[in-house]
């Protein structure tokens, strides 16, 4: 009897552990100072990342910062998420140099309304957020951004042909955007998966460890 106990008190705690895991890596709920903590860090080498991809010769429009504001969307449970992305934009413009005011203004618009999409998606799947993140927000960001180019520049005609010649030339720097996208999305997401699952298991083991007391389980956990 005892030991058929002890078994179903095992799974039980197995049980719940892999629930635990579902909710923490499918509905992005963070109950752990730790797990808060590797999140923020993550948030911050990814800027980090964006940042220094953006002074380094790239290919136009291929930086992270796409997906840098997908990421914050939805995995950072604030309303000041999208003051990331925007940051990492600013600093690096400052250090490059800036560009007509309406153009550079619906940039920025874009990439806060990108963390936007991704706090809409953050009940999705993985696939779905792979897939329909970077395609949405780089279509966002080609419509946004080339209307405001047509608009505010003297480069095209301002009616509708001069609209479509706008959009039809960016076509070039839409496709860089969205490989960009999807493959900085796959490679952040990924990195998180990865991390999430490793804390995952090592909670895992150490709540279903009989040799450790409440207090040894606690400081194992927070190393």
């Amino acid at each position: 009897m005892e030991i058929c106990s002890a078994a179903r008190t095992v799974k039980t705690a197995r049980s719940a552990r892999i629930a635990d895991f579902t909710v923490f890596t499918d509905f992005t709920v963070f109950t752990s100072m730790h797990s808060r903590s590797t999140l923020f860090f993550l948030i911050a080498l990814f800027a980090l990342f964006a940042f220094v991809s953006r002074l380094l010769p790239h290919a136009a429009n291929m930086t992270p910062v796409g997906a840098l504001a997908l990421f914050v969307g939805v995995y950072l449970q604030r309303r000041w998420g999208w003051l990331v992305p925007l940051g990492v934009l600013l600093v690096s413009d400052a250090w490059l140099g800036g560009y007509e005011l309406p153009v550079m203004l619906s940039v920025y618009g874009s990439f806060a309304a990108i963390t936007v999409i991704g706090t809409l998606l953050q009940r999705s799947s993985f696939t779905t957020r792979m897939l329909v993140g970077p395609l949405t927000s780089s279509a966002f960001f080609f419509i946004v951004t080339n209307f405001a180019v047509w608009a505010a520049t003297p480069w095209y005609a301002k009616n509708f042909a001069g609209l479509m010649t706008s959009y039809t030339l960016a076509i070039p720097f839409w496709r860089n955007m969205l490989v960009g996208d999807i493959l900085y999305t796959t490679l952040f997401f990924g990195i998180f998966a990865l991390f999430t699952r490793y804390e995952f298991i090592k909670n895992l083991r150490i709540d279903l460890s009989p040799a450790l007391s409440y207090e040894e389980r606690e400081r194992v956990r927070v190393r």
